[in-house]
């Protein structure tokens, strides 16, 4: 009896070990997760667990964020005023602009993209209206939080694909390349000329009202460069890519953010809701089509 009963005892004592060492395997595991999210977010890459297949380094060095919501009619006027204001347009891109400058320079800052493309179908971003009320938000956060947003701002419009579209086909390049088709010759050289593409860009201290400068002008300078790795859609309801350069999109990873500054949301709500994007975005394993 005192063998027996010494025996279960011992059983007892290596089913619990046992439970503990998965406990504790589990519990290790679980932080060395955690650390390497928190790494990642804080770095601003993945460190990808090896044994996960197909899998590859993430990183994130582009950025573009969608205007979901504001796809109206009547946009800017040649005179660069934002059309008939009695429609609410304007007011609703007043209320808009807090929000964009928020996200702008809450990625600059958390992640230090070296430069953001802002995509409008109507093109409010690149009138003098809509570039001067982006960048009086843009300065009033380097203002009030004592932080420079360091980064390009990059601007686009659904006539900036037709025209580029326009200028690739008219462009003997363009006709070399449609000849070429057996090889793919046509696609990687849009892809090219898509990427060399000249954009307008936000002058965020180059000018302003009290210089004589103009308060929101914007430079047709840099090229539009390589495709982003993240679209973020600001839109509280459905949303459209239309107009946003095809190819420049096809392997971006696209999430909508619904909650603006000034329609009911505040800072820090807008901030989790980024948070949120930014850790799918990081623990989306990229397979390469595997």
């Amino acid at each position: 009896c005192v063998a027996l009963a010494a025996g279960r005892v011992a059983l007892r004592l290596v089913v619990r070990g046992i439970q503990l060492t998965r406990l504790l395997r589990a519990t290790l595991l679980d932080a060395y997760e955690g650390a390497v999210e928190w790494a990642t977010l804080i770095g601003g890459h993945r460190q990808n667990v090896p044994e996960a297949k197909g899998s590859k380094v993430k990183s994130l060095s582009r950025l573009a964020l969608v205007v979901g919501d504001l796809d109206q009619e009547g946009g800017v006027s040649a005179s660069g005023d934002f059309g008939d204001r009695g429609d609410g347009r304007g007011q609703a891109w007043e209320a808009l602009f807090p929000s964009l400058a928020h996200v702008v320079a809450w990625f600059a800052g958390r992640t230090g993209v070296p430069s953001v493309v802002l995509y409008d179908a109507r093109g409010v971003l690149k009138s003098r209206w809509g570039a001067k009320g982006l960048r009086r938000e843009l300065l009033r956060i380097e203002r009030e939080e004592d932080r420079s947003v360091g980064c390009s701002i990059k601007l686009l419009s659904r006539e900036d694909w037709d025209e580029c579209l326009a200028e690739f086909s008219a462009s003997s390049r363009g006709v070399d390349g449609a000849r070429d088709r057996s090889s793919g010759g046509s696609q990687a050289m849009l892809e090219k000329w898509i990427e060399a593409y000249r954009v307008n860009e936000l002058e965020l201290h180059g000018s302003s009202e009290g210089d004589g400068g103009s308060g929101g002008d914007t430079t047709r300078a840099p090229s539009l460069g390589k495709p982003p790795d993240l679209i973020v859609v600001l839109s509280e309801t459905c949303f459209t890519l239309s107009g946003f350069f095809p190819w420049h999109a096809k392997s971006a990873e696209i999430y909508q953010v619904r909650k603006q500054l000034g329609r009911g949301a505040t800072a820090a709500e807008l901030d989790r809701e980024l948070e949120g994007v930014l850790r799918k975005y990081f623990k989306t394993l990229r397979r390469g089509g595997q």
